[in-house]
């Protein structure tokens, strides 16, 4: 029985059937673009989120509304 090098192994494999390895290798490569993008948009919203919001923080916090007091009978 002959022992057969892993790195030999994979070239063979992925050599012999190309089209599935560039389907696979394409698909692995869409979703980490994918999964990039939503990161950064998800980055891009919160700060603009944060940006927008800044100036209605502490907005209202000095008042106090009270309903009005019944006069006693």
């Amino acid at each position: 029985m002959r022992r057969v090098h892993v790195w030999t192994y994979l070239r063979r494999e992925l050599g012999g059937r190309k089209k599935q390895t560039i389907i696979v290798a394409a698909g692995l490569a869409l979703a980490i673009a994918l999964v990039v993008i939503v990161n950064a948009l998800a980055a891009g919203v919160k700060d603009a989120q944060t940006t927008a919001l800044a100036s209605v923080y502490g907005v209202g916090t000095d008042l106090t509304v009270t309903g009005a007091q019944s006069e006693p009978t």
